[in-house]
């Protein structure tokens, strides 16, 4: 799913676009799935890194898989206020020969999405994260 595209939840038409699903110690969520047609810099939608319930925390995990091609670079980025000229990249993913990757982030942003920043031939990466 892409940024800003709009999602079930809470704020109706027309600001479904801030539905974002916030993710807690123990949760997955899909960032990119594979199925989007591969473009340099799109952006995936973004996810709030939720409070741990014991207020434990040992950061925030995303996996590149899917094949993705070496050439390829994802950004990790986060922010504290979900508008897109406010994030910031922490980490850059290289896939390795079998197009896979990971980055955990052990930093506090309030918001966490992938960027598709270099892009030139072979599958659409997936990324999910895990806490």
């Amino acid at each position: 799913m892409l940024y800003g595209v709009a999602q079930a939840g809470y704020n109706g038409p027309p600001d479904q676009g801030k539905n974002l699903t916030s993710i807690i110690p123990g949760d997955a969520y899909t960032l990119f799935d594979g199925t989007e047609t591969p473009e340099n810099g799109m952006a995936s939608v973004a996810v709030n890194r939720g409070i741990a319930p014991a207020f434990t925390d040992q950061g925030i995990t995303f996996y590149v898989t899917g094949g993705a091609d070496p050439s390829t670079t994802i950004d990790i980025q986060g922010s504290n206020i979900d508008a897109d000229a406010d994030y910031y990249t922490l980490a850059t993913i290289t896939p390795n020969a079998a197009g896979n990757g990971a980055y955990t982030d052990v930093g506090r942003a309030a918001f966490y999405r992938a960027k598709l920043s270099a892009y030139s031939t072979g599958n659409m990466p997936i990324v999910t994260t895990q806490r």
